[in-house]
């Protein structure tokens, strides 16, 4: 392995993100197996900076069509919206 840690990995059907709250002292990663779980880790900072955020959020879409199971592009939507329960918050100042 490299002496550098990746910051997000897809293994075995689910998204591992660097847990950047843990950093510089441990690397660690959080285990993300749903839509909800991605949301939850960009909304507690533990994956930071836009690209990382915006990959990571793409991942978690990708985990939130897969649990789909309706019908239509509106089923998918308010899927996704529940997935994240409240959307995007502001990144802290």
């Amino acid at each position: 392995m490299s002496p550098c840690a990746e910051t997000l990995i897809w293994r075995d059907d689910c998204l591992q993100i660097l847990d950047q709250l843990q950093l510089p002292n441990q690397v660690q990663y959080v285990v993300c197996r749903s839509a909800g779980q991605v949301a939850e880790s960009i909304r507690t900072m533990q994956v930071r900076g836009a690209p990382a955020i915006g990959v990571a959020a793409a991942y978690g879409m990708a985990l939130a069509v897969r649990e789909f199971s309706g019908a239509n592009m509106g089923q998918l939507t308010s899927h996704w919206r529940d997935c994240t329960s409240g959307g995007a918050q502001p990144s802290p100042q």
